[in-house]
């Protein structure tokens, strides 16, 4: 029996897995205009959480077989997620597979928005995956297929990214209009879309042909076909585990890709706004020297309103102290006249 593992261990062999599927909770969710499909577009961040369904998977012969536990009425298996997911599995390993049981323990609530039917068959398929050789179905190929045969649903249906999302990635990569991006498996480029809005010089990579043809028809921006595994850095780090003969071809083209490097257009454009943005930052300075010098001038003229506030109170205790000698010197004379007539 083998519990849920990370991706880059699904090719351990096992006849039981066990898996959790967490649920999910919306952190912002937008429902945005209705597509011609019937489908509206949203605009969602979300998390996973702690509350999660169990699915105990082991390969058997047959059919896929569904038991679920839990108390919540999920309706006929044959249209249940899981077994939807698990036929689908053995259908493109083209037969290769003997079928499945699988016991969920629900404990998602069903259709309350926490996507528990989703993550349902997506662990089923991870433990399908783990459960299967790795030259039965590479993990990479497996998502290639589904991926080349979707391109135009994924560019149409899937959700652009939220601009604060954008906006905070940009500021924790310290993105900038001079910054240089190679945006790894880009798909048809919907961050990409986003990220030229921010630095001019972008660059996709995406290993299926269809997404790629999909990226040129919405970005203008290069896009080499070819896997992560090919970039040199990649290599250099140990991460490459295909054969370098068949890397040669796609590190060939990439090469000559990011050597093109973006249109001279965007070159021209960013060159042009970093000369706005200088021209500006000197505008600024010269305000703020402006408004430097005016605070001092405000600064000394209330230090001379201050000293001329002082003087006149001085002016007014000299001439108070005046009158009270002339009243005094008034009582010394009668004071003088009244003992000379004694």
């Amino acid at each position: 029996m083998v519990p849920s593992a990370p991706l880059r261990e699904l090719s351990e062999v096992a006849d039981i897995v066990e898996i959790l599927a967490p649920a999910k909770v919306n952190l912002r969710l937008k429902v945005l205009a209705q597509q011609t499909s019937g489908f509206h577009s949203l605009e969602s961040i979300f998390c996973a959480i702690s509350l999660a369904d169990h699915l105990r998977v082991r390969r058997g012969a047959g059919d896929v077989e569904l038991s679920v536990e839990g108390g919540i009425d999920l309706g006929p298996a044959e249209k249940n997620l899981v077994v939807r997911a698990a036929r689908r599995f053995f259908l493109e390993l083209g037969g290769v597979g003997d079928g499945a049981r699988i016991a969920l323990t629900k404990r998602i609530p069903s259709a309350a928005g926490l996507g528990g039917g989703s993550s349902d068959a997506a662990a089923t398929l991870l433990a399908l995956l783990t459960q299967t050789k790795p030259k039965s179905l590479p993990i990479a190929e497996a998502a290639a297929r589904g991926f080349e045969a979707a391109a135009d649903l994924y560019e149409t249906r899937r959700p652009s990214y939220p601009d604060e999302a954008v906006d905070w990635l940009a500021a924790e990569l310290g993105i900038g209009p001079s910054s240089r991006v190679l945006d790894v498996g880009a798909g048809t480029g919907k961050l990409t879309r986003q990220l030229v809005a921010r630095t001019p010089s972008v660059i996709g990579l995406e290993p299926v042909r269809a997404m790629c043809g999909q990226f040129r028809q919405a970005v203008d921006v290069p896009v080499a076909q070819a896997v992560a595994e090919a970039l040199e850095v990649a290599e250099r780090a140990g991460l490459a585990t295909r054969p370098t003969a068949e890397l040669a071809n796609e590190r060939r083209s990439l090469r000559h890709t990011l050597a093109a490097g973006p249109p001279a257009a965007h070159y021209d454009e960013a060159a042009a706004t970093l000369a706005r943005a200088r021209h500006e930052l000197a505008v600024a300075e010269a305000e703020h020297a402006q408004s430097t010098q005016r605070l001092d001038e405000l600064r000394k003229a209330r230090r001379w309103r201050r000293n001329l506030q002082g003087i006149e109170m001085a002016r007014q205790s000299v001439q108070v102290a005046d009158r009270r000698c002339a009243r005094a010197g008034l009582e010394l004379d009668r004071a003088e006249a009244r003992t000379a007539a004694l």
